[in-house]
């Protein structure tokens, strides 16, 4: 799976064969996969930068990091 600007895109090759031998865990997996994608686009807006990114407009710090 891939965040790519507003879109995510999954890997139908590491889906489907877990799809066709476990529909539970494959649509777990699924969605397990598309809220964290989900939650990584809120926090790089709440953040105003992406992970390993510098920036400016950065208002906190994504590992806990303070400064002393």
């Amino acid at each position: 799976m891939e965040l790519q600007g507003k879109k995510i895109e999954f890997n139908l090759e590491e889906f489907v064969p877990l799809l066709l031998s476990n529909k539970q865990e494959g649509f777990r997996l699924i969605g397990e996969r598309f809220l964290n994608a989900v939650m990584e686009k809120e926090f790089e807006a709440f953040i105003g930068a992406g992970k390993h990114e510098r920036s400016e407009e950065r208002v906190d710090y994504r590992n806990g990091h303070k400064e002393r």
